[in-house]
């Protein structure tokens, strides 16, 4: 015999949950990017972090790919603060990698690279031309567009370069 409404009276946490993952799931067949976004805001509510951060990084690369900056922006600096809780937790849904070049123009997705493969910002500026002062204006802008704080969070988002060296020497940079 069924009870109609027994389970919302006894476990209203478990429908919540049921819901979240439920509008996740639906979000990840449908490649809908709000939704993702919404079950993310959902699934932080309810503790479930790695999740959330499996959407919201999932969003962020579907509105990248629609070529909405803003909402791609919002969704990346969510997932990365998610994924700061998440005690070093990965999966292949929380890949980053390669998101740089998805909310810098030209000129600071650069100097990121060249930031993040280890380059001094002399370096850096002489390498492309620039003053250093102009270098360190274009990394405040790099930081606060990413939601990163410094030099070595830069360097575990950017993607193909990362720590492993510059560019060759030889190649244009950008």
């Amino acid at each position: 015999m069924r009870l109609p409404g027994y389970h919302r009276q006894v476990f209203p946490g478990a429908l919540l949950e049921t819901a979240a993952f439920a509008t996740m799931a639906t979000a990840l067949a449908t490649d809908d990017a709000h939704l993702l976004a919404e079950a993310a805001e959902r699934l932080h509510r309810l503790g479930h972090l790695l999740p959330a951060a499996e959407a919201a990084a999932t969003a962020h690369r579907l509105h990248a790919g629609a070529r909405r900056r803003t909402a791609a922006q919002a969704a990346l600096v969510f997932a990365r603060e998610l994924l700061t809780e998440c005690d070093g937790a990965r999966t292949p849904l929380t890949d980053l990698t390669g998101t740089l070049d998805v909310s810098l123009t030209p000129r600071e997705l650069q100097v990121a690279k060249l930031t993040a493969a280890g380059l001094p910002g002399r370096a850096v500026a002489d390498r492309l031309g620039l003053s250093l002062r102009t270098v360190n204006n274009h990394l405040g802008r790099v930081y606060a567009k990413l939601g990163v704080s410094g030099r070595d969070a830069l360097g575990a988002g950017a993607g193909p370069v990362g720590r492993r060296g510059a560019p060759p020497s030889g190649a244009s940079p950008g």
